[in-house]
């Protein structure tokens, strides 16, 4: 049941703009709490187009089923689970409906199946055969009522000050006093106290908005929304910190190589050609954790809010606000879920340690535990009689005992990356049209023009770069490959020229 949780919003009432917010403990958790969504859980809950990362999820959803190693993992990359949501379930407004869906597992349907394992994902493939789709709801029978603590993350009751940009910071006169001077506010009288009720509602429109903007709680509490659904950018993003130290060393290093196609005259890049273990490490994307993310681009993704939000768990850290250790482990650096690193997962990534938990069921149709897998110590009466069988969690990837899987999501396979991160199976057509249209004011052939491609190698460096233009730009490759100007910074180019590497394009897709 949700429990009430409202804003003290300090308001200049000449401009309509906050000033700052103070919130007890409980707010500030459902902040952090945005830091263990995957991308995919943030896409689908905010609804709009989060720049490259939205054709991601929708190449995803497109590609037929032949592409993946089964359907259980394309589920795997539209919802993907969430290592913390068991703490989500704490949170005194839920706002989080996708991670209801974990409350169910299956297992194998053929009644000839003597190994018992279950899945998070429906139509894994079993070890029998057969497919994991009988469904059975989950019965934690050892999760507490209460949480012992009144917060999810933190170790007392507290009063936090929250600006709008989204640094928090524990109360204190001085952080009051230094947010009044950036707004050059010296009179009391300037300012109106408001008092707002936070709903689900809301939390889910200050996640859509502190993606896009630098005024989140102003245009959710305060602003008027209409008109600015549309993203855009607010400012120009710094490039991301990439820590070489803590990279897999150049010459032992796995690459990944692709056809990349650009026009020359105009440092553009057009498409990819690229095998499924790019597409995988793009697909794979979705399934990483936002703390992750803003920790791999070394606490600049280019999302200023949510850089704030994660500088202010490391200064709440050295505060000693949190409970525990592990906790802070779960916002600055979050784990992938066990059984979602993929060998073509080029960025290192920790996954959860798969602990062998004991999961029953009971074959008995009238007993509880016929529907539903229970945890801890079974407690089924017919246990001793051996009609209650123990559930070995899966990995979902598995292939099927005819079409073994590569151990990742997809096929071996061919593909056309576009520069906006859309991935189809190869179509001179869908080039064609494309390179045409985005070349709109030029006609016909001539658009076809000075087209050339080079064989580039991605390793860990690059897949960082694509990382951060996925979640910031429209142009991808173009950004995070051709080592296009931003601003003061120019990044470093994979296709400067040498001979014998570049090749005229004729747009002729050999596969």
């Amino acid at each position: 049941m949700a429990k009430p949780v409202t804003l003290n919003l300090f308001v200049d009432k000449f401009c309509k703009k906050l000033i700052y917010a103070e919130s007890d403990e409980h707010f500030v958790d459902i902040l952090l709490s945005f830091f263990t969504l995957p991308l995919a859980s943030t896409l689908r809950l905010t609804k709009q187009s989060f720049w490259s990362m939205n054709n991601l999820l929708e190449s995803v959803e497109s590609l037929g089923s032949v592409c993946f190693s089964s359907e259980a993992c394309r589920s795997m990359l539209l919802c993907p689970s969430n290592s913390a949501s068991h703490l989500l379930t704490f949170l005194p407004i839920v706002y989080d409906n996708i991670s209801n869906l974990f409350r169910f597992y299956y297992t194998c349907s053929s009644s000839s199946s003597s190994n018992h394992h279950l899945s998070f994902y429906a139509n894994t493939h079993c070890p029998c055969g057969g497919l994991m789709n009988k469904k059975l709801e989950f019965l934690a029978d050892n999760a507490p009522s209460t949480n012992a603590y009144s917060s999810v993350f933190f170790n007392c009751t507290s009063k936090f000050i929250i600006s709008d940009d989204l640094f928090v910071s524990q109360f204190s006169v001085e952080f009051s006093i230094e947010q009044l001077s950036k707004l050059n506010i010296d009179q009391w009288s300037y300012l109106r106290p408001v008092r707002v009720d936070v709903t689900a509602e809301k939390i889910v429109e200050l996640l859509k908005r502190l993606l896009v903007s630098d005024t989140p709680l102003t245009d959710v509490f305060l602003g008027d929304l209409k008109g600015k659904d549309r993203l855009q950018l607010i400012q120009q993003p710094l490039p991301p910190k990439f820590d070489e130290t803590k990279m897999t060393p150049a010459a032992s290093a796995r690459k990944i190589s692709l056809k990349l196609h650009f026009k020359e005259d105009e440092e553009t890049a057009l498409f990819a050609e690229a095998g499924e273990d790019f597409v995988e490490l793009l697909f794979g994307f979705l399934t990483y954790p936002m703390g992750a993310v803003i920790k791999k681009l070394g606490g600049r993704s280019g999302i200023r809010c949510m850089d704030n939000l994660y500088n202010s768990v490391e200064a709440l850290k050295a505060a000693n606000c949190f409970r525990n250790n592990e906790l802070i482990g779960k916002l600055l650096n979050p784990k992938l879920p066990p059984f979602f690193n993929t060998k073509n997962q080029l960025i290192k990534l920790d996954e959860e340690t798969y602990q062998i938990r004991n999961y029953f069921t009971c074959s008995i149709v009238s007993c509880q535990y016929s529907s539903t897998v229970g945890n801890k110590a079974c407690t089924c009466q017919h246990y001793k009689d051996g009609k209650c069988r123990q559930l070995i969690l899966t990995d979902p990837k598995r292939g099927s005992k005819d079409d073994p899987s590569t151990g990742g999501y997809m096929r071996i396979s061919r593909y056309i990356v576009k520069e906006d991160l859309v991935i189809r199976p190869p179509s001179s057509h869908m080039v064609i049209a494309g390179i045409l249209r985005k070349d709109g004011a030029r006609q016909g052939i001539y658009a076809l023009r000075g087209i050339r491609a080079r064989n580039v190698e991605i390793g860990e460096h690059e897949a960082l770069a694509l990382l951060w233009a996925s979640i910031t730009f429209k142009n991808v490759f173009t950004d995070a490959l051709l080592g296009v100007k931003r601003g003061k910074h120019r990044f470093r180019s994979l296709v400067e020229p040498a001979q014998g590497n570049t090749i005229k394009s004729h747009l002729i897709l050999g596969f």
